[in-house]
């Protein structure tokens, strides 16, 4: 549940954050009638109204300067990425806030250089059309992030695996279970941020007894929620070995 107090903490800051950005991009526009100005205006209202309903969201789900915002989702990413780099936590991130805020605000930092970069080209050379080509740059780059967000989104929608690492704590915690010969089967899917299902088959001794069965399963169970507490739907199912039932 750390990770997603963390996440609830970015949020509200990138909220506000750009709430007060997008009246300066107005304020901005209003002076310069840039449109670059006013794509990154609209930009940040979209990007609060994104945030907003992630808050919304998380609340409905747990009842059971743009700088300072992108520094405050860098500094909660990082108590949580474990060592990872930049593109792997977010690929493999299973709570969605802090890669939408963390990418929002990276786009909002580089539109802004891009604005900035279009209003003074027109300043300097006179023409007009260096606005246009900074809107074009800025609506490529919303677009960009938009496809990256909307993959990974859907991959956590459609429920991912678990890490390769937990994966490797799972594995190792069953096989280390006595009475377990060795895992034949294993399948995993993260039904949340923090709750993941592990499903397996499992080859045990073939002297178990049906209480010893249980009792083998139930170890199992156990040494596996030891390792990953995350793991909190379970199922692992006595098996044999494909080419024994074939015999």
């Amino acid at each position: 549940m750390a990770g997603q107090g963390h996440g609830t903490k970015a949020i509200v800051a990138a909220l506000f954050a750009n709430l007060g950005i997008a009246v300066a991009k107005f304020a901005g526009f209003l002076i310069t009638r840039s449109s670059a100005l006013l794509a990154e205006a609209i930009h940040s209202v979209a990007d609060s109204g994104n945030q907003a309903l992630l808050l919304l969201g998380g609340r409905q789900a747990r009842r059971g300067l743009e700088t300072w915002s992108f520094r405050t989702a860098v500094g909660e990413a990082n108590a949580v990425r474990e060592g990872k780099g930049w593109w792997a936590f977010v690929r493999q991130a299973k709570m969605p806030e802090l890669p939408v805020v963390l990418l929002e605000d990276l786009g909002a930092l580089l539109g802004l250089v891009i604005a900035l970069i279009g209003v003074g080209l027109v300043v300097v050379t006179g023409d007009p059309a260096w606005d246009a080509y900074a809107t074009l740059a800025i609506g490529a780059l919303l677009a960009v992030i938009a496809v990256v967000l909307a993959a990974e989104m859907k991959s956590l929608l459609l429920g991912e695996a678990a890490t390769a690492r937990d994966v490797v704590a799972i594995r190792q915690a069953i096989e280390a279970s006595p009475g377990v010969r060795r895992l034949l089967h294993l399948k995993t899917q993260h039904l949340g941020p923090e709750e993941l299902l592990v499903a397996a088959k499992v080859e045990l001794d073939g002297d178990l007894d049906f209480a010893g069965v249980v009792e083998v399963i139930d170890d199992a169970e156990r040494r596996v929620r030891e390792r990953l507490p995350i793991a909190r739907v379970m199922y692992i199912e006595p098996d044999l070995p494909e080419a024994t039932l074939l015999t």
